[in-house]
């Protein structure tokens, strides 16, 4: 039985996935990732030990590998995850420093004085990125000002999943979607921009070669095949960034699809045929990026969400019953909670306002109003701002918001999904599809083995598993509710400014995740 293994390195964990042909999902592990305070000097700094990253991939692997029915051979793999954390190596590959995660904060101000000099809305313009402090841009000025003797040493600078690859078989190479997280990529030309490396400091020599997703890198080396059970020579292509991959794993590659992660934070992606790079795109907080298909980017914004209803049960209520019974307290309250409206802006506003000073907001009460209409107010606000971003992700894809597939914790809840139906007037596909962004790496390595003619048809083979909800009756009154929650943030906004300024100035930006 031929199969193929995505690794998929994320912020909490490492998964090794094993599937069959279309999809079919054979043989899993889970190992935890540790987040590290590696330098005494700094306990607040927060670092992946490679090393540990490392172990638990094999760990995962070999747990993976396990658990196969007998027969099964893994013809090939491929890696994914996180994205835009990395490391410097030297000419023999080894680490000169850990990676920092993308939780740390220390190039905050890097950032902030990096990007005012280069201009927020020119890096975007060739990048198709926001300013987040986390990308390779601010990372690489960062070791210069602090560190410069590494990087002198450098050969490479790797991204986490690229060195994890590096690892099994000795390549240094990224790809188009990888390299679309480091704020460095020229989206017009697919290659690293001379531009905003000269003007930033960045030496281009340290970045890796990019080539398409699915490319052969190598085979699994000895030392890698008696880490992890694999047998060494199994051939090893390049996967992609952990949300881009969920998206081939979920076939959302046509323009006109929206794929919509609801997880803590909610990432709503739309394919595109072109690299949307226009002044209106960036003030909307969106990001354009390389996809897994070549000549294709995506539209993507972010805004809190799974977030908002962890701090509602913990904060407010205290539910101890989790998810299941807080959606069970909102269904037990009348649609349009009795006029209690939530605007969910905990960590700022995401896409589109892109407004880091706005603040969260609870309107329209009366006492009619009991815990059960909060919490169904809060998930109407969160349905809400749902269908807003996906409105803005699509506009700047050129595309209406056609096919939306709504994957992540949050999906399973039978009521979100309705009211994401209903107030967006459009059915949803709530997806069972197990491991998508593992699955999208390993449909990489599909392609890469020969096994389809391209990503597409790669895409297309998966058997996926789910159930549609369509919206109901009532479609006069989900405008007059979505009316009311549009008008609240305008309403507010010069308020919760003055308020910011009050306590704490801006407050947070909204992080990629």
């Amino acid at each position: 039985m031929e199969c193929v293994l995505g690794i998929d390195l994320g912020s909490a964990s490492t998964k090794a996935v094993v599937f069959g042909r279309g999809g079919r999902r054979l043989a899993a592990a889970v190992w935890p990732m540790e987040v590290g305070r590696l330098d005494p000097e700094h306990p607040d700094w927060l670092f992946w030990d490679p090393e540990v990253v490392w172990r638990n991939a094999a760990a995962a692997v070999s747990g993976a590998l396990a658990a196969l029915p007998a027969g099964a051979r893994v013809s090939g793999l491929a890696v994914t995850g996180l994205g835009m954390d990395g490391l410097p190596v030297d000419a023999a590959g080894r680490e000169l420093y850990p990676f920092i995660s993308w939780r740390c904060t220390r190039t905050v101000e890097t950032a902030a004085r990096v990007s005012a000099r280069l201009g927020p809305e020119r890096i975007f313009r060739i990048a198709g990125k926001q300013v987040q402090p986390h990308d390779t841009l601010y990372r690489l000025v960062w070791m210069r000002e602090h560190r410069p003797e590494l990087l002198e040493r450098a050969a490479h600078w790797l991204l986490i999943e690229d060195w994890l690859s590096f690892r099994l078989c000795g390549a240094r190479v990224t790809d188009p979607t990888m390299a679309s997280s480091t704020s460095l990529l020229d989206q017009g030309t697919g290659e690293w921009s001379a531009e905003l490396c000269r003007d930033a400091g960045v030496d281009p020599r340290l970045l890796a070669p990019v080539r398409p997703c699915g490319s052969l890198l190598g085979e699994v080396h000895e030392e890698a095949a008696r880490a992890t059970g694999l047998a060494a020579g199994t051939p090893v292509f390049l996967g992609g960034h952990d949300y881009l991959c969920a998206a081939l794993g979920e076939g959302v590659i046509a323009p006109g699809d929206v794929l919509d992660v609801m997880g803590t934070w909610e990432l709503v992606l739309a394919p595109t045929p072109l690299a949307a790079l226009d002044p209106g795109v960036f003030h909307a907080g969106l990001t354009v990026e390389a996809t897994t298909i070549p000549g294709t980017w995506s539209a993507t914004g972010f805004a809190i969400a799974g977030g908002v209803a962890e701090w509602y049960r913990h904060e407010l209520t205290g539910l101890s019953g989790g998810w299941e019974e807080m959606e069970q307290l909102a269904a037990s309250a009348p649609p349009g909670a009795r006029g209690a409206t939530f605007l969910p802006h905990l960590e700022g506003a995401g896409s589109p306002h892109n407004d880091r000073r706005s603040l969260g907001a609870l309107i329209g009460l009366s006492s009619a109003c009991d815990r059960a209409c909060i919490a169904r107010a809060l998930l109407e606000g969160l349905a809400h701002q749902s269908v807003e971003l996906a409105e803005a992700v699509a506009g700047a894809a050129g595309v209406g918001a056609g096919h939306v597939v709504l994957t992540g914790g949050m999906a399973r809840s039978e009521l979100f999904a309705r009211l994401r139906a209903d107030l967006g007037e459009r059915p949803v596909w709530v997806s069972a599809t197990e491991d998508s962004t593992a699955l999208g790496a390993a449909l990489l390595a599909e392609l890469g083995l020969g096994w389809h003619h391209d990503a597409r048809a790669a895409a297309a083979s998966v058997e996926r598993r789910g159930h549609t909800v369509e919206p109901g009756p009532g479609m006069e009154e989900c405008r007059k509710l979505r009316r009311t929650y549009r008008s609240i943030y305008p309403a507010l906004k010069a308020l919760s400014g003055e308020i910011r300024s009050r306590n704490d100035g801006d407050g947070l930006a909204a992080p990629r995740r």
